[in-house]
């Protein structure tokens, strides 16, 4: 299309005009590449308008999107009329004689993501309503507290102005901190790309990924995937795990751990308590729920 002048730049501008979604990874690529004009795209998108009269099929597509977005895999089937999800562009025949079918195009699920946020709902709000759906792939209040800090994230704030600590916070805490997904590129290289999925940008279509093992877990945390956000296997303590970049360029990293209570006041109990805080203190990881070796881990 421009002659392999600018490949990078021209995918990461073609990703934007189709889906509205930004690239933030390989920005060395794009760096390299010599200014030059971009050709002008066609007009085409997918239409997800004629949605809005089939508000049973919108209602699944905004479910699976968001599910997707937040741990990287699908939590329904599309139902009896897959059919009518390839008519509408949503999915795909794997198979035309069986006709099976398949959603797994990234720009038809950013695009998609990015219709419904600006013409029926958006994913916060999805998030909001899912707070108290538990089940063995999701966990409501996690999802929201994992999206809440990707919106506050997005506006880089000051540390200790969006974490409490006990006592004098840490030097660090009086820094501007952005979210980033962490990708080895090689043994000794890691891509540190930023990650706004509030502000429709990032290296992924996802912002975070179902760990389903020890060693998926281990894998995120050696930088081997593209999701900011990793909700560990659950012999690891935290909900979630999370990288921050700092403004002088140094990174920590965050251990979450969520409760949603409504106990007397809204408080946890103090067996709870301590049992969440060392869940998130890294001399715990991989301890069982009676804070016993795991054995299969240290055997």
């Amino acid at each position: 299309m421009d002659g392999f002048r600018r490949p990078h730049t021209l995918l990461n501008a073609y990703i934007l005009h189709f889906s509205g979604f930004r690239v933030t990874d390989g920005q060395h690529f794009v760096d390299e590449e010599h200014e030059c004009p971009l050709p002008v795209f066609s007009q085409y998108r997918l239409d997800f308008s004629k949605l809005k009269k089939r508000n049973d099929m919108l209602v699944t597509i905004h479910q699976l999107s968001t599910h997707y977005l937040m741990r990287s895999t699908f939590p329904v089937t599309l139902g009896k009329d897959e059919e009518a999800y390839v008519e509408y562009g949503f999915a795909r025949f794997v198979d035309s004689e069986t006709k099976t079918v398949a959603v797994d195009e990234p720009l038809v699920l950013l695009a998609a993501t990015y219709w419904i946020n600006r013409n029926y709902g958006t994913s916060y709000k999805h998030f909001a309503k899912q707070i108290q759906d538990h089940n063995p792939l999701s966990n409501g209040f996690e999802n929201y507290i994992a999206f809440c800090l990707d919106m506050a994230l997005a506006k880089k704030p000051v540390i200790k102005d969006l974490f409490t600590f006990p006592g004098t916070p840490p030097t660090w805490a009086y820094m501007q901190a952005e979210l980033v997904a962490l990708h080895r590129i090689a043994d000794d290289t890691i891509e540190i790309s930023p990650v706004s999925h509030f502000g429709f940008s990032g290296p992924s279509l996802t912002l975070g990924v179902n760990a389903k093992s020890a060693e998926e877990t281990s894998a995120w945390l050696n930088a081997h995937g593209h999701a900011a956000i990793c909700f560990p296997h659950t012999s690891l303590g935290p909900d979630m795990l999370l990288v921050l970049k700092l403004d002088d360029g140094s990174m920590i990293w965050v251990a979450v751990q969520t409760k949603y209570t409504q106990g007397k006041n809204g408080a946890m109990s103090r067996p709870m308590l301590r049992q969440a805080l060392k869940s998130v203190t890294p001399a715990f990881y991989f301890i069982d729920k009676v804070f016993s070796p795991t054995a299969s881990i240290y055997s």
